[in-house]
């Protein structure tokens, strides 16, 4: 991993570059996402261990996170801070059990003070946030809120199209969903 440091000055030629310490494992298609204060990043690993890493900005090292989170099996999904609160949220992916590919159907929210994570419904499927896995998303702070855009609902299905130019809202403190 690489960082690149934007509080300090720096030309085009010659970026402020740092090399950080590797990561415990490989990994593949995870959701990552920094606390609220931007000194911790919690990467969310499913692939081979029921606990996520964390990796210390500050210190430059990373460590393996005692909790387990639930929904092990779950990818495609994208991690995002709520800097109001410091929650994160994960919402939807998919599973691979068995080589069946299933959506999930909850947002999972990792508090990164207790280091408990619980979870809440999504939508229905057909309804508002239909895309849940490989979708793209951000915090709003004009709007308060986590944007989600793009995505698949399942890879291989007949739905497994993205539906374009759409946004879907979650309003964190009420998780209330919209589309824009």
């Amino acid at each position: 991993f690489i960082s690149l440091d934007l509080a300090i000055p720096w030309s085009s030629t010659a970026p402020a570059w740092k090399k950080l310490a590797h990561a415990p494992s490989k990994q593949y298609d995870y959701p990552a996402s920094f606390s609220s204060d931007e000194q911790t990043l919690f990467v969310f690993q499913y692939q081979k261990t029921t606990q996520p890493f964390s990796y210390n900005v500050e210190a430059d090292q990373w460590q393996l996170m005692l909790e387990s989170v639930p929904n092990l099996s779950i990818g495609g999904i994208g991690a995002v801070t709520d800097p109001n609160t410091g929650l994160i949220y994960l919402a939807g992916g998919h599973s691979n059990g068995g080589r069946h590919v299933a959506p999930m159907d909850t947002v999972d929210i990792f508090d990164p003070v207790t280091y408990t994570t619980h979870s809440d419904e999504l939508p229905i499927f057909s309804e508002t946030f239909s895309l849940h896995q490989k979708y793209g998303n951000v915090w709003s702070k004009h709007l308060n809120s986590v944007l989600y855009w793009g995505g698949l609902i399942a890879p291989g299905d007949a739905l497994g199209n993205p539906v374009m130019n759409q946004v879907t809202q979650l309003l964190t403190g009420s998780m209330i969903w919209s589309t824009m």
